[in-house]
């Protein structure tokens, strides 16, 4: 789903719309940076800038808004667009699979709609399988001016080098003044000031608030009073982690800040070396698709519920 709304990356927007309009956009793109700070919300506007150029309810650049009426913008969203090929993990799977590269042969192969631009977006490509990112390489490579790639990567997962070499890398980095105007927007009240300052970290990104905030509410917590240590607790009793919805990232940084908190208090230099111990182990349980069970079994009898 596309946001209607696009907060903080003007700047970056007006960049790239002028390079496009002055026909000198790279036809292979990938737009890094940290997980949840909006990669695909900005890839989809720009889409929809692209698309909607010569339509009625084109896209309103000054104010980075999508009209909801435009018609591009309904087809993408319901992916019948002709000219759009999107691609992204599939539930149940631990990669993007080889077979979803190869159906996209015939997208690119095939004579565009009306003779304009075609265009493929892959979320994460981080998470291609080695097939699948050999498969895109020879895609990429294949000379064709009239479709345009737009790659979305997790700026902290590793993507193989040949298909990096082969594009353009635009690195988006989200202003933290903005958390506020988009956490406010996706819950459609004042819901940033009130939150607790546990919540307001530096390091989560707006879709980490937005992931904790919506867990917490499922689990009828009290946010306000939201405490990191009474929260991992039930997290690991409850099996919480598991969740598709909660953000394997946030959960990682509500741990790194309870070691914080507690070297503040306490000055022990055993706990460094165990936020070091922890952080490795949590390295290891993601790169390798470990137990996380496991994982934060060991947490909770070692650090949560240490004396």
């Amino acid at each position: 789903m596309t946001d209607l709304k696009l907060y903080g990356y003007k700047q970056y927007f007006d960049e790239l719309s002028n390079i496009y309009l002055n026909k000198k956009l790279p036809n292979k793109i990938i737009f890094s940076g940290r997980k949840g700070i909006g990669k695909c919300y900005f890839v989809n506007h720009f889409i929809n800038f692209i698309f909607s150029i010569n339509e009625e309810y084109s896209y309103d650049s000054n104010n980075n808004l999508i009209i909801q009426k435009n018609k591009s913008f309904n087809l993408v969203k319901n992916n019948s667009h002709p000219n759009f090929y999107k691609i992204k993990k599939e539930d149940g799977k631990k990669n993007i699979d080889i077979s979803q590269i190869r159906n996209l042969y015939d997208f690119v192969n095939r004579s565009s709609f009306n003779n304009k631009l075609k265009i493929v977006l892959i979320e994460d490509i981080e998470k291609l399988s080695i097939n699948s990112s050999n498969a895109l390489l020879k895609l990429i490579e294949e000379p064709n001016k009239n479709v345009q790639y737009f790659l979305i990567h997790d700026i902290s997962k590793h993507v193989i080098d040949t298909i990096k070499s082969r594009c353009i890398n635009y690195n988006l980095i989200l202003d933290n003044n903005y958390k506020k105007s988009i956490i406010d927007h996706y819950f459609g009240q004042n819901m940033y000031d009130n939150l607790p300052n546990d919540l307001k970290n530096h390091f989560l990104t707006p879709g980490d608030i937005i992931s904790l905030i919506n867990l917490i509410i499922s689990l009828k917590l009290d946010i306000e009073n939201f405490d990191i240590e009474t929260f991992l607790n039930h997290l690991i009793k409850e099996n919480i982690y598991q969740n598709k919805q909660v953000s394997i990232n946030s959960i990682k940084i509500l741990i790194e800040m309870l070691f914080s908190s507690r070297y503040k208090d306490s000055k022990n230099e055993n706990l460094l070396k165990a936020s070091r111990y922890f952080n490795k182990k949590f390295s290891e349980v993601m790169n390798f698709n470990l137990d996380l069970e496991i994982f934060f079994l060991e947490l909770k009898s070692k650090i949560i519920n240490a004396k």
